[in-house]
Formats: structure tokens, sequence, C-alpha cells
């Protein structure tokens, strides 16, 4: 069973729509497809699951997380897919460039702040 786990500074929910990000990218990996136009992941087995995480530090030293009293300025997202065997190199490329266009374009406006 396909399962993406989303990590993400906590300080994020405030700024973006997570469960709208996990719908796309849940929409994302049952649409993409192998070189014989097979779809790669069942779209029963399909799994994304988001947990933010309220302690963190970002290394910069730019902000910390709320309960280290930082401004929560900095943010991270942690994507992290997991599949199971028998896909081939390009093909795990291939779904990892799509998942990381969907959250790049669900994420725009923060990272353009």
């Amino acid at each position: 069973m396909p399962h993406l786990v989303v990590l993400y500074s906590a300080n994020l929910d405030a700024r973006t729509d997570m469960t709208a990000l996990c719908r796309g990218l849940a929409d994302a990996m049952i649409s993409v497809r192998d070189e014989q136009g097979k779809q790669i992941f069942p779209t029963g087995g399909v799994r994304v699951f988001a947990f933010p995480a309220a302690h963190y530090a970002i290394a910069d030293g730019g902000a910390a997380g709320r309960a280290a009293g930082g401004s929560g300025d900095y943010g991270f997202v942690y994507l992290n897919l997991r599949m199971g065997r028998g896909r081939g190199s390009e093909v795990k490329e291939h779904v990892g460039r799509t998942l990381e266009g969907v959250a790049m374009r669900h994420l725009q406006a923060l990272l353009e702040r």
C-alpha cells in the first residue's frame, strides 16, 4: 500500500490548507501512470497523512517552533513516500517529481514570502 507522510512545521496550519494539500497529493498519486499507461498506485490503497511538528528548530536560526518561543516565520514541509517493491527507478522519479510539483504549486505563495 502506498503511503505518503507529510511532516510540517505547525506554524503552517494558519497559513495554508494542509487538508487541501493532502487531497491534491492523493489525487496526483492515483493519476500517475507507468510507461504502459497503467495506474501506478491502486486507488483504494493510497493514503496521505499530515502531521504538524509542534516542536522544531530551523537550523539557520531564522525561527523556532512556538514551544521554543520563536516567531514561527520560517517553516518546512517534508514528504516521505513509501511504496512496495517492483517499481523501476524511472517510475519512482516520475512519482517524486509529480508530488513535488503538487506541493510546490500549493505552497507557492508561502515560498514567495
